[in-house]
């Protein structure tokens, strides 16, 4: 696995769904299939969907992409954003378990946010140092 790698690509498509939801909020919307119901929050949606996918998502591909620049050194923000993705999945888990099969597109989110998850935490344990850390000659 190449480290740098992962976690770039990664960083890479976060922002760019936080790009998408903040600048196309309907789109995302309507792709989660969710609908505004009352149109006096209308804006209200858009905005907790500019937030909530499109900020959040952006400032972990933010984080990401820095760590990318050395993975060894930045090795916590990338397990801390892993983390993050593991427990969205892990509550879409809960969610199926007491409200029933989330359809097809919430099993894919869900097979998608621990392959992430698992990715980041996986690439903060694997990164190594861009030198060799010396260590101290022991005395006899």
């Amino acid at each position: 696995m190449n480290v740098r790698l992962t976690v770039a690509s990664l960083g890479a498509i976060m922002l760019a769904f936080g790009f998408v939801a903040i600048l196309r909020p309907l789109l995302v919307l309507g792709m989660l299939g969710f609908v505004v119901v009352d149109a006096s929050h209308t804006a209200f949606c858009l905005g907790e969907t500019r937030a909530t996918y499109g900020g959040i998502f952006a400032a972990m591909g933010v984080v990401t992409l820095w760590a990318a620049l050395d993975p060894y050194r930045y090795r916590d923000r990338t397990m801390a954003v892993g983390l993050l993705w593991l427990g969205a999945c892990a509550a879409r888990l809960f969610g199926a378990s007491v409200d029933g099969s989330p359809g097809p597109l919430g099993w894919v989110s869900a097979g998608f946010e621990g392959t992430v998850g698992l990715l980041l935490t996986a690439a903060s344990w694997l990164a190594a140092p861009k030198e060799p850390v010396q260590t101290a000659p022991t005395q006899a």
